[in-house]
């Protein structure tokens, strides 16, 4: 099964409609609220027919969204801690921020009266890492909240090729969300063709100046390493993109009968 999903940059809405994100927006959820369905209705009108939405990253997955809803979170604060601070210092850190993480996503949980099935784990920086360390920093603090919450749905930056096999060993781990230039085959060598992966279109071939036959390449050398597996395409749409290059992978996967265009909402 292939599916695909887009986000649109802060910065494209500001571009080209004129939207501003300052201080208010992420401070007052009232206002985030209304000018985010602004901005819903924006990105509909530009593009009726492929599922891009107003999303961070595609942090927040388009099929459990309930347009209308008000986000708490939703944005994706980086850290990175130097190694040379200590490793039982990194650690005690990183089970703090554990901690902290299940006791607010515990609170609004039982707040809203939403039962929890998976957690989305974002991080940005663990492809600096060899795997050993990876292993050491990163992959207990995520298999706890796997344990916390059940299914894991990690997002890793950049070609994560070098600790796959210590993202591999994360408890409950359902989706990988992986950066571009990952072997995809690897994955699906080690976790089969039923087990979820994500992945994003290598930058270059999406950037102004991309030709058309770099993201049709890339897209044939992404559906072969998938090898028939459960897949979702995606990229976050910024103002430095091909916009056609982007609307080319929605238009091919729909000629090939993979995945017919149209949005989910």
């Amino acid at each position: 099964m292939i599916k695909v999903q887009a986000s649109v940059s802060k910065g494209w809405l500001n571009k080209h409609g004129g939207f501003e994100f300052g201080r208010k927006y992420y401070l007052d959820p009232f206002y985030r609220m209304q000018q985010d369905s602004k901005c819903n209705e924006f990105i509909k009108g530009k593009f009726p027919d492929y599922p891009l939405y107003n999303m961070e990253d595609n942090l927040v997955q388009a099929e459990y969204v309930v347009p209308d809803m008000m986000l708490v979170g939703a944005i994706q604060p980086n850290m990175i801690i130097a190694a040379a601070l200590g490793a039982e210092f990194v650690k005690s850190i990183h089970s703090w921020i554990t901690d902290v993480y299940i006791t607010v996503i515990r609170y609004f949980s039982e707040l809203g009266n939403l039962p929890l099935t998976s957690v989305h784990v974002g991080e940005c920086s663990g492809t600096m890492l060899d795997k050993h360390s990876y292993r050491e920093f990163v992959t207990p603090y995520i298999s706890r909240l796997g344990r916390e919450f059940g299914c894991v749905r990690l997002h890793s930056c950049g070609n994560a090729d070098h600790v796959m096999d210590a993202i591999c060993e994360v408890e409950n781990l359902e989706i990988i969300d992986t950066g571009s230039n990952t072997s995809l085959k690897a994955i699906r060598d080690k976790m089969g063709r039923d087990f979820e992966i994500n992945v994003f279109p290598p930058v270059e071939v999406l950037g102004e100046g991309s030709r058309r036959e770099a993201i049709a390449r890339s897209l044939d050398r992404t559906l072969e390493d998938n090898d028939g597996g459960n897949l979702k395409i995606e990229y976050h749409l910024e103002p430095g993109y091909n916009l056609d290059n982007c609307i080319f992978i929605h238009e091919e996967l729909d000629k090939r009968g993979l995945v017919r265009k149209g949005r989910l909402y």
